[in-house]
């Protein structure tokens, strides 16, 4: 078909910007069936930790035609579906001890020279092993006529090839989250030149800023338009079009929503909130627990070892079902910090951020802010989106507020959402035709060389 034109979806940092772009990559699948689409993964952690099964990745399986994707080798591959990206980029025993020992050897003068010797064997093998998977840079170049992606993702430095293919191709932004950036302004770009042709869509206006100050993104390049994934249509779809494969039939569930161990939340941190959660909702309560692990979350049998192993099934489980499909079922849901709250609350579904702060330092790889209480807090609880709960006592109280006026609580909780975002219908939509007479007409957006 004459207009069918080629998108190119970064999904950087990781798979989760999906959640945002998918509604609109299926608007513009709409608007043109012969639109083509290609997932690219940037780092090869995200593939190996990627589900394919996931309800995610199941609906982008659909619409995208290829998946280009870096192994661990550090050679770019383009295959078919996200079970071939996943099997290719999962190590193997072997080699992940050598990878250990590497690791181990910080103390030696020639780490990095053996490592490099180490990956440039693997990445000779790794050529002929997948040949035939070998991705075509000169075709994809010439071919993309619009890069979906976060701006944020700009100046990674695992982003810079892909997007040195594409230079003076117009790129379109969404956030890959739902904060709202309320930190101190970091510059993170020299001047507009440097980015190159790219509009931005915003959620809230209250990050205009953001974009203006950090970015120098001009003002008609600008677009507030609310959350895509937050239509109606699209969660009613999610909804309605999920897989039933084991899917849990509880009625009576909390949905907790998981991190990966980060700076603010280590192990220590996290197996105490669990054990507070269990003690509270399982043992007290007798209530159940469905939880969905972070994309990047890796497995480390934590939750086993508190819920116990032996429970599995029958007081806790984890889903890999889409959040609205597992939250909309709910009695409430809770977080350790994630954007996922603010999904919930678009569902009308009650939030507990569960995380102590207390001997949070700053510099220590996040930024931190002081809450009405004096205590250290993130966005979402500094903004009033979620019930924060530093402790066990705070927890009980905001579960039992909750059980016994859950109506109050989602009416203070979502005033807040409204304050915050635009809500307006048909988002999605009304992005992809932007995107379309952007690249269809080239009036709006200013190629610079």
């Amino acid at each position: 078909m004459k207009n069918k034109k080629f998108f190119s979806c970064i999904c950087s940092p990781g798979i989760g910007i999906l959640d945002n772009w998918l509604p609109v990559i299926f608007e513009l699948n709409k608007l043109n069936p012969d639109n083509k689409f290609i997932c690219v993964l940037s780092k090869a952690s995200v593939v190996e930790l990627s589900d394919p099964t996931s309800e995610l990745l199941r609906l982008a399986q659909s619409v995208f035609s290829k998946i280009a994707f870096v192994t661990h080798s550090g050679i770019w591959l383009q295959v078919d579906t996200f079970e071939l990206a996943k099997e290719i980029n999962t190590l193997s025993d072997e080699r992940k001890i050598l990878l250990r020992i590497l690791n181990r050897l910080d103390r030696f003068v020639f780490k990095g020279l053996l490592t490099y010797l180490v990956n440039l064997v693997y990445k000779k093998l790794d050529r002929v092993k997948y040949s035939k998977y070998q991705f075509d840079s000169i075709e994809y170049a010439k071919s993309v006529n619009a890069i979906l992606y976060d701006i944020y993702e700009e100046a990674k430095e695992y982003n810079q090839y892909f997007l040195s293919l594409n230079k003076s191709t117009p790129k379109f932004s969404i956030k890959h989250g739902l904060e709202i950036d309320v930190y101190p302004i970091v510059q993170r770009c020299d001047d507009r030149k440097s980015l190159g042709a790219i509009k931005v869509y915003m959620s809230s206006d209250s990050e205009y800023k953001y974009y203006t100050d950090t970015y120098k993104v001009k003002d008609n390049d600008i677009l507030t338009v609310g959350i895509t994934r937050h239509d109606k249509d699209w969660i009613d779809f999610i909804i309605k079009n999920h897989s039933s494969n084991n899917e849990q039939q509880w009625s009576d569930y909390i949905f907790i929503i998981s991190r990966s161990l980060s700076s603010y939340f280590p192990y220590k941190k996290k197996k105490k909130a669990l054990q507070d959660i269990k003690k509270l909702l399982i043992d007290e309560m007798k209530l159940k627990i469905i939880v969905k692990c972070h994309p990047k979350e890796r497995n480390d049998g934590l939750y086993e070892d508190v819920f116990g192993i032996e429970q599995y099934g029958y007081t806790w489980v984890y889903t890999n079902q889409h959040p609205f499909v597992v939250g909309s079922n709910s009695k409430f849901a809770i977080t350790f910090f994630s954007g996922v709250s603010i999904d919930m609350l678009a569902i009308g579904i009650p939030v507990i951020e569960y995380l102590d702060l207390k001997d949070l330092k700053e510099g220590e790889g996040q930024y931190f802010l002081v809450g009405k209480d004096e205590q250290a807090v993130l966005s979402y609880r500094y903004l009033g989106f979620v019930l924060g709960a530093s402790n066990y006592l705070e927890l009980k109280k905001h579960v039992n507020s909750i059980l016994n006026d859950r109506i109050k609580v989602m009416d203070e909780l979502y005033a807040v959402y409204k304050d915050n975002f635009s809500i307006n219908g048909g988002v999605s939509r009304a992005v992809a035709s932007d995107i379309l007479l952007n690249i269809s007409s080239g009036n709006e957006l200013e190629i610079l060389e």
